[in-house]
């Protein structure tokens, strides 16, 4: 999920990973919330997207 004026009144709390944007290598965008703690150092990418997948299936 990512953070933005529409979901900022919204109970979010249950999502696997918020971000404050998309981000990219040269502008990151921080993790608000994740309990998988997957966030990725240069925004959301196909790497990020892997580590929660393997997260929330339970996979090592």
């Amino acid at each position: 999920m990512v953070g933005n004026d529409y979901t900022a009144a919204q109970d979010l709390e249950g999502a696997d990973l918020l971000l404050d944007g998309f981000g990219d290598p040269e502008h990151p965008a921080p993790a608000l919330a994740g309990p998988y703690g997957v966030a990725g150092a240069g925004g959301l990418d196909g790497a990020t997207l892997r580590r929660l997948v393997a997260a929330t299936r339970g996979d090592s």
